[in-house]
C-alpha cells in the first residue's frame, strides 16, 4: 500500500507574528542587532570594552567562540562584524518550526496474511 500526505508540498502556515504576518520572520530582529555588547567577563584583564574589539582581547577559553564574529578573519571584531551575527543569530531563533504544518510525506507498507 501507499500512502502520501501534502501531495503537493503546500507550505501549510499555522501561526505568524503578530507583528509582520509572516510565520517566520519577528519584525523586531533588525533593531534588537543594532547594539551588540560584549561583557568584561569574557575579555582578559585591561581590554577595553567596545568595539572594535581584538580577539587576543578575549580569555583563552572563550577564543574560539568569539572568532566565530570575527566575518572577515583579521582578528578584529568590528560593530558592523557584531551586528551581522547577532542578526544572524534573531533570525535564526525566531523561525519556529512550530508555524509550519506537516510536509510531504510518502509512506510505503506491505500487508502480509496468513
Amino acid at each position: 500500500f501507499g500512502l502520501v500526505q501534502n501531495f503537493l508540498n503546500t507550505e501549510n502556515i499555522l501561526a505568524v507574528n503578530e507583528i509582520t504576518g509572516l510565520p517566520d520572520v519577528g519584525g523586531t530582529e533588525f533593531e534588537d542587532s543594532r547594539n551588540p555588547q560584549i561583557p568584561g567577563n569574557f575579555l582578559v584583564e585591561g581590554a577595553t570594552v567596545g568595539f572594535p574589539l581584538e580577539l587576543d582581547d578575549v580569555l583563552a577559553e572563550w577564543r574560539d567562540e568569539f572568532s566565530l564574529q570575527d566575518l572577515n578573519g583579521d582578528g578584529t571584531i568590528t560593530l558592523v562584524e557584531s551586528q551581522e551575527t547577532l542578526f544572524r543569530g534573531e533570525i535564526a531563533t525566531s523561525n519556529s518550526p512550530l508555524s509550519y504544518g506537516e510536509p510531504r510525506q510518502i509512506r510505503f507498507g506491505a500487508e502480509i496474511r496468513f
